[in-house]
């Protein structure tokens, strides 16, 4: 439960997002489907490796497939893959947006137009995450980690509690 909850970390930014809409009022229109897709893919995922492979199924779900000979297991093993890391690469660029406004202030780079000083504060960022992400073995582990505590405040405490609070 807790990496999922890690999947959701982007909810945090939500009103990052809703601030820089061009209808700030379309907001639940952008976010309830694709939000309804990665509960109905990680639930399907869910039942169908606990049904398959039960108490002994390994955290990364593919592992336990890529022991099959099958070919068109082999093909669908590497279709989610590389589907499951496009979903990891995009959620990390949302993800990063505040971080890189933040750094972007930091340096004082203008708010009205785009230079190459915000490609390079941008590509430096998501290189230093990617580096990370890369030295640390068993990742699984820190996701559960960080979803069982820090994410479930930032997605599902705080929000409801600021917007009450600045009300």
């Amino acid at each position: 439960a807790s990496s999922m909850t890690f999947a959701f970390s982007i909810v945090a930014m939500s009103p990052t997002l809703q601030h820089d809409m061009r209808s700030p009022s379309r907001l639940p229109h952008a976010l309830i489907p694709p939000f309804a897709i990665c509960i109905l893919l990680s639930l399907a995922l869910a039942v169908v490796g606990s049904q398959t492979f039960g108490s002994t199924s390994n955290p990364n779900i593919l592992k336990n497939v890529q022991c099959r000979s099958s070919h068109s297991i082999h093909v669908m093993t590497k279709i989610t893959s590389a589907l499951y890391a496009l979903y990891n690469f995009f959620n990390c660029l949302l993800s990063l947006i505040p971080v890189t406004q933040n750094m972007e202030e930091v340096f004082k780079l203008p708010l009205d137009r785009t230079t190459y000083k915000h490609i390079l504060v941008r590509c430096g960022t998501v290189l230093l995450t990617l580096a990370l992400g890369v030295s640390m073995p068993h990742f699984h582990k820190y996701a559960s980690l960080i979803g069982a505590s820090s994410m479930v405040l930032n997605n599902f405490v705080f929000p409801p509690l600021f917007y009450y609070w600045l009300m």
